[in-house]
């Protein structure tokens, strides 16, 4: 198995971080370097990571490492001077709510009790537990339209030329966000792995998005079942091998490491039929092309 030459991981998991990972950061850069690899996108649910990507560069050069924000509670939600100062800070992804979106907001009273809870749900059943964690964020007001803090946090992504990535929320969220998001000028927008079970992103609605000139992205991580992962594929070959990239959404203690897992993922693209050209382009020239400089 073989990775593409300067393939760029948009969604990896490294320590540090509130839970154990396969890797920290540093080796995790190694591994990159060492398989040829561009760089990577550093994601935490809680906090910033522009400040782990510099270090990052500083002791692995040779790696692109690229620093991300998720607004959840634990960084004040839709907040759009938590995104200003991450992209003052060199950072270039802003993902909307994971899990404190309303979207999720049943998670844990959905879940199965016989399957041991991952470890970001455990520390989301203790704080709700403690009354510290506040309420479901939607990105939707009464109305039903984007809410005045969405909108807020789309004017800094605006003007710093972010990466937009949708995270956890809703189709009817992502539809309403990509709308306003193209409306307002922002040219890279991201629709986070559409087969979650909690967002189920039909290929329609796919082609739908398209007119918003956005970006699907496939994770590794979402595509273990055979059926899934075929009902992915078909997505690529429907929106466009242009319009897509693969990554890996890696870093579990219980899976592969994020490199392991990107290198496995290449290989079954190629399995499914699709060419070492259309490889390339999703695992490396797509999503260098839509982090732009930094």
């Amino acid at each position: 198995m073989r990775l593409p030459i300067g393939a760029l991981d948009l969604h990896v998991h490294s320590y540090p971080d509130l839970m154990p990972r396969s890797v920290d950061d540093l080796q995790l850069a190694r591994l990159a370097r060492d398989s040829g690899m561009a760089g990577f996108v550093l994601k935490s649910h809680y906090a910033p990571t522009a400040e782990r990507a510099w270090l990052v560069r500083q002791v692995v050069p040779e790696i692109r490492a690229v620093g991300s924000i998720v607004l959840n509670h634990f960084v004040g939600g839709l907040n759009p001077l938590a995104v200003e100062a991450l992209a003052r800070a060199g950072g270039r992804v802003i993902y909307m709510p994971t899990s404190d979106a309303a979207n999720e907001a049943d998670v844990l009273n959905i879940w199965d009790p016989g399957r041991e809870l991952p470890p970001y749900l455990q520390i989301k059943q203790e704080l709700i537990g403690k009354g510290r964690l506040g309420p479901p964020i939607s990105l939707l007001d009464d109305a039903g339209e984007l809410s005045r803090e969405t909108l807020a946090v789309l004017e800094v992504i605006r003007d710093y030329d972010l990466v937009l990535a949708t995270g956890h929320i809703s189709r009817d969220e992502t539809l309403k966000l990509a709308q306003n998001a193209h409306a307002a000028g922002i040219g890279r927008i991201v629709v986070t792995h559409p087969e979650s079970p909690h967002i189920d992103i039909g290929v329609e609605e796919q082609l739908s998005l398209l007119q918003y000139g956005v970006v699907f992205e496939r994770c590794f991580a979402y595509l273990q079942e055979p059926d899934v992962l075929r009902k992915a594929f078909a997505a690529v070959h429907a929106t466009g091998v242009s319009n897509n990239v693969l990554s890996s959404d890696l870093g579990a203690v219980t899976r592969e490491d994020p490199v392991a897992g990107l290198r496995a993922f290449a290989e079954l693209a190629r399995n499914s039929g699709f060419s070492d050209v259309d490889v390339q382009a999703m695992f490396a020239v797509n999503p260098s092309r839509l982090l732009g400089h930094c």
